[in-house]
């Protein structure tokens, strides 16, 4: 059973990172936020038809399937949102400093007022 170490915890010391690079993405999320603007546009395009379709058809199918395809469009939207968010959120992250053997020299109440000031 693995215990937290609450020194690393309000020091913010990451005790588990590995020193491998993190793969440049960039390319990855523009061909993703590309793919996603297509899928978005034909997703329209196929909304505006099968709306016209199930009008004057009246079948509960195509209404159905219009249901469908109208929530499929929300989940490609909310990829999208996602893409950006993730883009965002990688460019502007601090890193967490990496502490391998390192000793902390601290007093009682120094350690007491670090941890005291995390909890809050």
């Amino acid at each position: 059973m693995q215990h937290e170490d609450p020194i690393a915890l309000a020091l913010e010391v990451d005790t588990n990172s590995s020193s491998a690079p993190e793969p440049d993405v960039s390319d990855d999320e523009k061909n993703v936020r590309e793919n996603l603007y297509a899928l978005i546009e034909t997703a329209k395009e196929a909304v505006d038809d099968l709306s016209r379709i199930a009008q004057s058809s009246q079948d509960t199918d195509a209404y159905s399937s219009l249901a469908s395809l109208l929530r499929t469009a929300g989940g490609l939207n909310k990829n999208l949102l996602d893409v950006g968010n993730y883009a965002a959120y990688r460019t502007t992250r601090i890193q967490k400093p990496s502490v391998t053997n390192q000793t902390l020299v601290l007093t009682t109440t120094e350690l007491q007022k670090l941890l005291e000031s995390k909890k809050d």
